[in-house]
C-alpha cells in the first residue's frame, strides 16, 4: 500500500474544498464561457448562424466543476493522489481544447509559456498518473506529501534518504517534449525505488492560476477584433437553427 499521513488527507480536503469555491464563482457562476458565446454569436433571429466555441468549453468547465464538487467533499475516501489525478486529466482536456483555439489564431509562444503556465504542469501531471512509464514498476509505495506541507518539509529536512518527484522531475519525463528521456528513467529509480516521495501540488494554488490564465483566454478571444474573425471563419455553423432539430 502507499504511503499519506493524515495530515496530508486532511489538508488536501482544505484545498479543494478552497479550489472549489474559487473555479465556481469566477468560472462556473459568472458563466465565463458564455461570454464568448455571446461576443461571438448574433441575438437577431434572423441570424441562422451559430458559434461553438463558447458551449464546448462551458461543457469542459462544468465538468472540471463537477469533479471539484466531488474532490472537496470527499465522500468515497479517495486518496490525495487519486484526487489530483481525477482533477488534473480533465484540466489538461481542456487546455487541449485552449490550444487548439491558440494555434488557428497563432497566438504567440512566449505569451502562452506565461499566461498559461501551470495548465502546462497539469499536463505533466496528466501525463503522469495516464502514463508512468517506469514509475509504475519500479517504484514500491510510495509516499505521496502536499507541496510545502509540514508533511513536506520534513520529509526535505532528511531529503538525503529520499528519491523526490516534484515540477523539475515531471518536467524532465513526463512534458510532451520529454520523450527522448524516458529511457534514463529507468536509471533514475534504480536500487531507490523504496525511498521515492512524490510531491503532490497545491491544488488550491493550481486553481487560482488556472482561473486567472481562463479569464485572460476569454479576454484574449472577445476583445480582438481579428481573432474573432479568424474564429468565426473556422467554427461558425451556418444555417445552425434551421438544421437544428430543436429549432426545426
Amino acid at each position: 500500500m502507499h504511503r499519506t499521513n493524515a495530515e496530508s488527507i486532511a489538508l488536501s480536503k482544505v484545498q479543494f474544498n478552497t479550489a472549489n469555491i474559487e473555479f465556481r464563482n469566477r468560472i462556473r457562476d459568472a458563466n465565463l464561457m458564455c461570454k464568448i458565446h455571446s461576443a461571438y454569436n448574433s441575438f437577431d433571429w434572423s441570424v441562422k448562424s451559430h458559434n461553438c466555441i463558447g458551449c464546448n468549453l462551458d461543457q469542459s468547465t462544468k465538468y472540471i466543476s463537477l469533479i471539484l464538487d466531488v474532490a472537496s467533499e470527499n465522500k468515497q475516501a479517495f486518496e490525495p493522489e487519486e484526487l489530483v489525478a481525477m482533477y488534473v486529466i480533465p484540466l489538461n482536456s481542456l487546455y487541449e481544447r485552449i490550444e487548439d483555439i491558440l494555434n488557428i489564431i497563432e497566438f504567440a509562444r512566449k505569451y502562452r509559456e506565461t499566461k498559461f503556465q501551470e495548465f502546462k504542469n497539469a499536463r505533466r501531471w496528466a501525463n503522469f498518473f495516464k502514463h508512468p512509464k517506469a514509475f509504475g514498476w519500479l517504484v514500491h509505495h510510495p509516499h505521496y506529501a502536499i507541496e510545502s506541507s509540514n508533511d513536506h518539509r520534513a520529509l526535505m529536512a532528511d531529503a538525503s534518504e529520499y528519491i523526490f518527484d516534484e515540477n523539475e522531475f515531471l518536467g524532465k519525463y513526463y512534458s510532451s517534449s520529454a520523450t527522448e528521456n524516458a529511457k534514463s528513467l529507468q536509471g533514475h529509480f534504480k536500487n531507490k525505488g523504496d525511498r521515492v516521495v512524490v510531491v503532490l501540488p497545491d491544488v488550491a494554488k493550481l486553481t487560482t492560476s488556472v482561473c486567472e490564465s481562463l479569464e485572460y483566454f476569454v479576454k484574449v478571444l472577445i476583445d480582438n477584433p481579428i481573432y474573432k474573425d479568424l474564429l468565426s471563419d473556422e467554427s461558425t455553423i451556418v444555417d445552425y437553427y434551421d438544421k437544428h432539430p430543436m429549432f426545426a
